[in-house]
């Protein structure tokens, strides 16, 4: 081949070309063929084929969030306190103290000597201020009217003269002003007690103590008939005439007018009495005026007070008991059931009253005790509701 042929050297740079694709060919066949290639063959097909499978697993779950909730995201279940309206409260607390008021009457009853007498039911812890008013009114009364008496009666007729006595005639005006002269001398004391700036009320009494006195003397005419029960503040005053204050009012009534009676017929030289009359006859208008009034911010006169008071003293009461309610509570738990399930509660309520008897000879206390009760009611809203039995707590 000559050396200067252009064909010849572009054949020959072909064939060496050739040559050299050949064996590069055959070096990466060998080296696609060891075991090393195969390897990482194996590996990456199994990599691409585990990347497809995520994709489609992917697409498959977003066409199906929307119908699968994502549990990550609830909230797990709580319990709520609320301190509003709770189901059943006031009914299940009017129940239990119900039945903490029979079971202190069942105490009671045991405690009273004479079933077949009154029993006085109150709210007042104060019982001693409002007794006190009875023996002020009594003791008034009283003094005023024989001090009204003493005047309004004719004066005695003068003795006749007898010989060999040395008898000297006292003017009627000493002798009514011996007469009324203690009774008038305690009259400025006796009036001021009743003066018009003094409050004479009944004790204040809360919501519960005036609910727990009802529940004891309801559950007394219920489980022991033979009581008889007078519930304070919450019953008739006695008809006038009956009793013993009513009798001292109607008497000092009429004796005031026989005052004037009295004063009308007395002559010019009867100064003395005239005055002692006045003077009686002012005191009685003023006591009158005073114990009828019912003072600003009281309740009653402490002319009805004293007749209330006054069957702790003619035999009518035997006992007086004082109840006071130690309050109600209650509690309510709702399971707020999710979906389909129907929402179940409990409530549960406490009442309670504390009482204590008195013995009217000598105001001592022979017995007393504590009663609580609780009540539950448990049940599911939109279907059924169960009561179970009132219980006593130990006291």
């Amino acid at each position: 081949m000559p050396e200067g042929d252009p064909a010849a050297v572009q054949a020959m740079a072909n064939a060496k070309a050739a040559q050299l694709a050949a064996e590069r060919a055959e070096l990466e066949l060998n080296e696609w063929k060891s075991p090393a290639a195969v390897a990482n063959r194996a590996a990456q097909q199994r990599a691409d084929t585990a990347k497809a499978e995520k994709s489609a697993l992917d697409t498959r779950f977003s066409e199906y969030a929307g119908a699968v909730p994502d549990l990550s995201k609830i909230s797990p279940g709580s319990t709520t306190v609320d301190a509003g309206t709770q189901l059943f409260g006031s009914a299940l607390v009017l129940q239990a103290l119900t039945h903490a008021s029979a079971a202190a009457v069942d105490d009671i009853a045991r405690a009273l000597p004479d079933k077949n007498k009154y029993v006085l039911v109150t709210t007042e812890l104060d019982l001693a201020s409002s007794d006190a008013i009875y023996a002020q009114v009594t003791d008034g009364l009283t003094q005023l009217l024989a001090a009204a008496q003493a005047l309004a009666a004719p004066p005695p007729s003068p003795p006749p003269a007898t010989a060999g006595l040395d008898e000297t005639f006292i003017p009627e005006s000493l002798v009514a002003a011996g007469v009324v002269g203690a009774a008038a001398s305690a009259l400025p004391a006796i009036v001021s007690l009743f003066s018009a700036n003094r409050k004479i009320s009944g004790a204040s009494a809360t919501i519960d103590d005036t609910q727990a006195a009802m529940s004891v003397a309801t559950a007394m005419t219920r489980h022991v008939p033979q009581i008889k029960v007078f519930l304070d503040d919450f019953r008739t005053v006695e008809a006038a005439g009956t009793g013993r204050i009513s009798r001292l009012l109607r008497d000092l009534n009429a004796e005031r007018i026989a005052l004037e009676t009295r004063k009308a017929e007395l002559g010019p030289q009867d100064t003395g009495t005239a005055a002692s009359i006045g003077q009686v006859a002012a005191a009685i208008d003023a006591f009158l005026s005073s114990v009828m009034a019912v003072p600003g911010g009281a309740t009653r006169s402490a002319y009805t007070t004293a007749i209330l008071r006054e069957q702790l003293h003619d035999g009518t009461v035997d006992r007086v008991v004082l109840v006071k309610g130690v309050g109600g509570a209650t509690a309510q738990v709702v399971a707020d059931r999710p979906l389909w399930f129907k929402d179940k509660f409990t409530s549960i309520a406490s009442a309670g009253l504390s009482w204590l008897m008195l013995s009217i000879v000598d105001g001592a206390v022979i017995a007393g005790g504590s009663k609580v009760s609780t009540l539950e009611i448990k049940g599911t809203i939109g279907a059924t509701v169960t009561f179970s039995p009132a219980q006593s707590l130990p006291t």
